[in-house]
């Protein structure tokens, strides 16, 4: 019991080295809480899909460019949902991203739609 007042004797005549302390301990926790719940997620609990061989990705292809890319325009990707039906669901997913635009007021932040009106999900509906 002596060891804990002479380190809380200690920290207290030094407030500026407590804080530092204190400081480095807060972040160490929190970056450990962080990663550990990435790795709980992605490893220990990833998302399970019932079918995972039934699952396809639709790339497009753009001649122009010479490009084929795994990114649709919403406007396609709406036109794609209603076309084809060789699929029971098609979705879309997108990083997120926004786009500052400078206006006489100032900048303000827009938005661009970047999800599916479809909702996925790893559990069954029922």
């Amino acid at each position: 019991m002596s060891d804990f007042r002479t380190a809380f004797r200690t920290l207290r005549g030094h407030p500026a080295f407590s804080a530092v302390v204190i400081l480095t301990m807060a972040v160490g926790v929190a970056a450990n809480t962080a990663i550990f719940s990435v790795y709980d997620r992605l490893v220990l609990h990833p998302v399970t899909i019932p079918d995972p061989s039934s699952l396809v990705a639709i790339w497009f292809n753009n001649p122009q460019r010479n490009v084929q890319t795994p990114s649709s325009s919403v406007p396609r990707y709406e036109e794609v949902r209603a076309e084809v039906h060789a699929f029971s669901l098609v979705g879309l997913s997108a990083f997120d991203s926004f786009l500052l635009a400078a206006t006489r007021a100032g900048t303000r932040p827009t938005s661009t739609p970047t999800t599916s009106a479809n909702r996925v999900s790893s559990s069954p509906p029922w």
